[in-house]
């Protein structure tokens, strides 16, 4: 059997619905499309306080906005300041006995080992 003669094709064709184009819904144009169909919004639709600004200042707006929000929340601050460094010389005293001990013992091993 072979293929139907190119007048079958033809009819075949005609009674298929045309192809629809498909748009990708990622990329710079499909933003930049709907960007345009935000500002020209039907009149029925209230666009009051919309604010139509580039991506990147609108992440940094909304974040800042949300990092003040969070600051207001919290309160402010009352945990008590730490003493004057007095932790961090008090730890550095117990390494530096325990460094100078290590040494002092491994000297005395070295000697009475004789190695």
């Amino acid at each position: 059997m072979g293929a139907p003669p190119i007048a079958e094709q033809k009819t075949m064709m005609a009674g298929m619905p045309a192809p629809q184009v498909v748009v990708p819904s990622s990329g710079p144009s499909s933003a930049a499309n709907q960007k345009t169909m935000a500002v020209s919004a039907p009149q029925g639709i209230p666009t009051a306080g919309t604010q139509i600004i580039p991506d990147s200042q609108g992440v940094v707006a909304y974040a800042r906005d949300r990092a003040a929000a969070a600051r207001e929340a919290a309160g402010p601050d009352t945990l008590p300041a730490p003493p004057a460094g007095a932790l961090f010389w008090i730890a550095w005293i117990i390494i530096g006995i325990g460094a100078g001990l290590g040494i002092h013992f491994w000297l005395a091993h070295k000697a009475a080992t004789g190695t």
